[in-house]
């Protein structure tokens, strides 16, 4: 059963000299994401399923100045003068006021600012426009260090705000004797007065005030505005003009959450610190520089907030429409929403982006007709500019002729300002070549970000023959394949596509990146362009031309990378639909979709599509049966085993009955089969399965055949899951030499084979040759396969386990964040290969006493999973079952107990009470109870637990004896000794029975009633059966096992405790030589060893050195 250790325990000498070693812990439990087998050791050969393999590519680590770079503003910008300088202030150190009534206290306040900020100080005489010019002449700002400007004796008369250097180095102090200089100030926390009387407490409170607004804050500044109005283009001319104050600048699309998760991943991979959110967002909060970030576009329905990192540096700049944006201002009065042009900028504007330059009467009339709206007029003035038969002086004609012919046939009701911006636009709609009309509507069903341009490009070569087509589905895939080829007749060639970017990017209506080979379209006017849409089935169209281009599998980097390009898209073309045109288009986008991890939607996809291929084409179809195969494989994946099982069952007797029992697709189906039993702890099945499959598989297919290969190799994982790590091994060495001879050395497929029997040696305890083995895949994988696929990092993963158990934590936690950040890259964050990853890691930190980075990072995967799969979700599940063994290794028992009794309910509900890990679960809250010293509780829940595995598995299986043993180890705890003698022996007889008297099961019953022999004062029976366990560890796993030096320092404490001193000396001394010798001086174990010799010299008198 999962995970459900025997607690192997080693008996203390004396405490505090004796300890014990951990033989068994409850922490890994089976089927957690903290031991990682091979994941292809139980690959499936199914003729209908789609594989992938995801290729090697280099992980990013560009300069973070070279990513999320902050376009350069429209040339055709003007104005805003008044909001650039409002900006440039707000996005600037202090400025300060105080009005003193007394001027000669200025030199006091002057010395004491000093005093206590240790900035540089730089005074000017500010009481004439002479003494503020001879300052400025002198003026030379250093930025390696923070400087105080002060204007002393200032006359508000003045312009004083012509001569204040707003930047992030210079922090402005103005003091003078009239109130009027109060105006200048950042905000009202910066306004002092000093009056004249003033007692000591008084003063004292006011410099305390002054040193506070000279702290530096963080600026959180929204900018608001309905769309179209040059939020976005305001931002970027600010960057444009006052970038180099900031340390860096970065520029985010925060229209969803999914293009903030994009933003944050990038700046992660470039400053090489990891791909999280959470990891980004406490870069930024660390960073101790100026930086500027972005946010544009921000959509009312994403939580901005959980992205915005608190600390006193760093500066936010947010455009938005949602007012509500304001809410995350660090401004006392937040800055206005962003007005309309005025006149003479609209004018300006206008003439400008129509490439003319006298201003004349009829422009104002223009501008007053488009409502100052900046997107309208520039749309207007470009449009005029690509219109010879079109001056600014017939444009208002135009304008307002289009205006009352789509009043006339609109039939959605729009307001004055969104009807200007759309009379605009279909102005400039109706003057682009046709091929860019049908693009921009064509652009105008995905996502308006990063729309993909080799999508146009490979659709190219569409065909309806290419196309699945079922029974009753043609009329309507005709149609949409017509729409397709008609939309794909306008683009001869790849150079058509792109000179519709280019007409779009001249026209000012899109935005082309070299950077992914997208074009991205401003969201008014991706909303103007599907206005113009008036064909029924373009999204249908769009569906189709998407699904034609999306990978089958993925084989190489720029596959993945297309796909990942595509899911945006995919999920903005479903979002609104409850069922897709064809199963074709559910098929593929179902597999974007799964690969992506988002399991939940691709369940609704295949569901639809299984239920549609069982009413069209009968249960016995070979679609049919794939997309049942493809909808099993998802349960899995969302730990829905049960339907899993009874749906490949399903398949495998449909199989039978139509195609026989030796057909290669129904050998398929049984190892599918056997894979799901094997997820589901149920071995013997599973172990039956295969044999069965494999006798059938070497009649049929041969020997060597890849699917007898695959068959073995489950039947390979099963007996390693068994405990049968010798039939493991031989069955392993076999496939291996089978592949090394069809395959090769270098086949993916043999090394795959090499990597599980690795891991195979590591479970026998010989763990160098498991590191030998385990270090040449790795290195081989990483030369033909790539550092990225799949299979090296699993081969990655297997090796930091193998250090990790051999005491070399540091190598397994190198190798294992190194696995995780690329996982990151290629899987994504939500991947559960990624947190599988994170699982791993945070089992490493464990066994490295780090519980505390052990707890935040479990904290971390659970949540993660919660989000990503559901709390209810056996990965989550697991992940919160991790964490209250985390907490109990803290020691905090309590916490370990309510997460403990929370996950076992949610278990019994989600996956029943006979479940494995419903068991595991439950056996790890009565170790909780046993900690707590809760016997009671604790028993109960061991009687329980063992009721449920006699009902369900059997008396004889091993988990029942497991459960059965630890029963009889609560028993011993609680002084009921002849309870645990009874129970031991009845455990270590059916044991040699059923498993066999060398099985793992059985050994640890032996050392468990060892230890109830030695508490019972039974020493020499405890004797006699702690030297037989010694003899058969030595003989099943060699004298240098880790499992057989903990049964040799067992014998050891008992002969100790016999009073056979020289004896006990003598073997642990031995012990202690061979545990340095093979797991290293600092191992835990090995200090477990020696504290126990230790103890032993103490009992004989002696001092360990003696």
């Amino acid at each position: 059963m999962a995970g459900r250790t025997i607690d192997q325990s080693i008996s203390n000498a004396q405490p505090p000299l004796g300890s014990v070693l951990a033989g068994a812990s409850n922490f890994s439990i089976q089927g957690s994401n903290f031991t990682t087998v091979g994941g292809n050791m139980n690959q499936v050969i199914n003729n209908n399923w789609i594989t992938y393999n995801v290729p090697s590519f280099i992980h990013p680590g560009s300069n973070i100045n070279n990513v999320l770079r902050c376009p350069p503003p429209s040339k055709d910008f003007v104005g805003r003068e008044g909001a650039l300088q409002s900006l440039s202030k707000l996005f600037a150190s202090p400025v300060v006021t105080i009005t003193c009534e007394r001027p000669e206290m200025m030199k006091d306040i002057i010395a004491r600012v000093k005093m206590w900020t240790g900035f540089a100080f730089v005074i000017w005489d500010a009481r004439s426009e002479d003494g503020l010019e001879d300052g400025l002449d002198r003026w030379s700002l250093d930025t390696s260090r923070d400087t105080i400007l002060v204007l002393e004796n200032a006359d508000s008369s003045l312009d004083l705000e012509f001569y204040i250097p707003y930047s992030l180095h210079t922090n402005v102090l103005i003091l003078g004797v009239n109130k009027g200089i109060s105006a200048l100030a950042s905000n009202p926390g910066c306004i002092f007065t000093l009056p004249a009387p003033m007692n000591r407490q008084a003063f004292r409170k006011f410099l305390d005030g002054v040193r506070k607004a000279f702290v530096h804050q963080q600026r959180i500044v929204p900018l608001v505005a309905r769309g179209g109005t040059g939020k976005t283009q305001v931002a970027r001319k600010f960057v444009s003009d006052y970038g180099k104050r900031f340390s860096n600048h970065w520029t985010i699309d925060a229209s969803s959450e999914m293009t903030i998760i994009a933003g944050f991943k990038t700046l992660g991979n470039a400053a090489n610190i990891g791909t999280k959110v959470q990891e980004v967002y406490q870069f930024l909060q660390n960073s101790q520089e100026n930086w500027l970030l972005i946010f544009d576009n921000a959509n009312h329905e994403v939580d901005l907030a959980k992205y915005i990192p608190h600390c006193n540096h760093g500066s936010i700049l947010i455009t938005s429409r949602d007012k509500n944006v304001y809410q995350l201002s660090s401004l006392d009065q937040p800055f206005s929403d962003l007005p309309d042009l005025t006149s003479d900028e609209a004018i300006k504007l206008l003439l400008k982006s129509a490439h003319q330059e006298d201003s004349e009467e009829i422009h104002l009339e223009i501008v007053q007709a488009l409502g100052y709206q900046a997107l309208a007029i520039s749309t207007a003035g470009t449009y005029v500019s690509q219109h010879p038969t079109c001056q600014l002086k017939d444009y208002l004609k135009v304008f307002n002729e289009k205006h009352d012919t789509l009043l006339k046939y609109q039939l959605k009701t729009l307001d004055k300002y969104e009807m200007t911006i759309l009379v605009a636009f279909q102005l400039s709609f109706d003057f682009l070549s046709v091929p860019t009309q049908s693009f921009i509507q064509m652009c105008s069903s995905f996502h308006h970000f990063g729309i993909p341009v080799e999508m146009f490009k490979q659709a190219a070569s569409f065909t309806l023959q290419r196309v699945k087509v079922l029974p009753g589905e043609e009329e309507l895939l005709k149609s949409i394949a017509e729409g397709l080829t008609s939309f794909l007749a306008k683009f001869p060639s790849h150079l058509d596509v792109d000179a519709s970017v280019n007409e779009l990017a001249r026209m000012s209506l899109a935005e082309y990146s070299a950077d992914n080979g997208s074009v991205s379209f401003h969201p008014v006017v991706h909303y103007c362009a599907y206005e113009t849409i008036h064909e029924e089935n373009l999204q249908a169209v769009a569906l189709l031309l998407m699904a034609y281009v999306a990978p089958d599998s993925i084989v190489s980097s720029d596959d993945y990378k297309f796909q990942h390009q595509l899911f945006p898209h995919a999920r903005h073309l479903c979002n609104s639909k409850t069922s897709l045109p064809t199963v074709f288009i559910s098929e593929k986008l179902s597999y974007i979709f799964s690969q992506e991890g988002q399991w939940s939607v691709a369940r609704l996809l295949q569901e639809q599509v299984m239920q549609i291929c069982q009413a069209v084409l009968g249960e016995h179809s070979p679609d049919t049966l794939t997309s049942m195969f493809s909808l099993a494989d998802t349960y899995l994946h969302l730990g829905r085993y049960t339907e899993a099982e009874e749906l490949e069952k399903e398949v495998v007797q449909i199989q039978k009955t139509v195609l026989g029992e030796q057909h290669p697709n129904t050998l398929a189906s049984v190892s599918n089969l056997a894979s799901t039993y094997l997820r589901m702890g149920r071995y013997i099945e599973a172990e039956a399965l295969a044999k069965e499959g494999i006798q059938i598989s070497k009649i049929v297919l041969g020997e060597q055949h890849p699917g007898t290969l695959t068959l073995m190799s489950n039947l390979t994982l099963t007996y390693s899951c068994m405990g049968r790590y010798t039939e493991a091994e031989v069955l392993g060495e076999e496939i291996v030499q089978i592949k090394r001879t069809v395959l090769g050395e270098e086949h993916p497929s043999t090394l795959v084979s090499l990597s599980n029997l690795a891991l195979i040696y590591f479970y026998l305890g010989r763990y160098n040759e498991a590191e030998k083995l385990g270090s040449n895949v790795t290195q081989m994988s990483k030369t033909i396969l790539g550092e990225q696929h799949p299979d090296t990092l699993t081969s990655m993963s297997n090796l930091a386990f193998t250090y990790s158990h051999m005491g070399r934590y540091n190598d397994a936690e190198v190798l294992e964040k190194e696995v995780l950040e690329i996982r990151k890259v290629v899987l994504a964050e939500r991947h559960p290969g990624t947190l599988k990853s994170m699982s791993n890691l945070v089992h490493t930190y464990s066994h490295m006493g780090r519980y505390n980075e052990a707890e935040e990072l479990g904290k971390e995967v659970m949540e993660l999973q919660k989000s990503a799969l559901g709390k209810q979700h056996p990965d989550t599940l697991i992940s919160i079952s991790n964490l209250a063994l985390i907490y109990s290794q803290l020691g905090r028992y309590d916490d370990a107990e309510l997460l403990g009794k929370d996950v076992l309910q949610s278990y019994k509900i989600v996956l029943g009470e006979h479940h494995p890990e419903t068991l595991t679960s439950m056996s790890n809250l009565a170790e909780t109870y046993s900690h707590l010293g809760r016997y009671g509780d604790a028993e109960v829940l061991r009687k329980q637990e063992l009721q449920i595995c006699k009902a369900v598995l059997g008396a004889q299986h091993h988990d029942t004896l497991i459960s059965m043993s630890n029963l009889a180890l609560i028993y011993c705890h609680t002084g009921k000794y002849n309870e645990a003698e009874i129970l031991g022996k009845e455990v270590l007889q059916t044991g040699r029975t059923a498993l066999g008297e060398q099985h793992p099961v059985c050994l640890s019953a032996m050392s468990n009633l060892a230890l109830t022999y030695s508490r019972m004062g039974k020493y020499n029976k405890a004797e006699l059966l702690g030297e037989e366990v010694v003899e058969i560890h030595k003989t099943v796993l060699g004298e240098q096992h880790p499992k057989t030096l903990t049964s040799m320092s067992n014998l050891s404490l008992t002969y100790s405790r016999m009073g056979k001193y020289n004896k006990a000396e003598e073997l642990g001394k031995k012990v202690v030589q061979m545990f340095t010798s093979v797991l290293g001086e600092q191992h835990p174990h090995t200090l477990t060893a020696l504290n126990n010799l230790a103890s032993t010299y103490s009992h004989m008198g002696r001092l360990p050195l003696q």
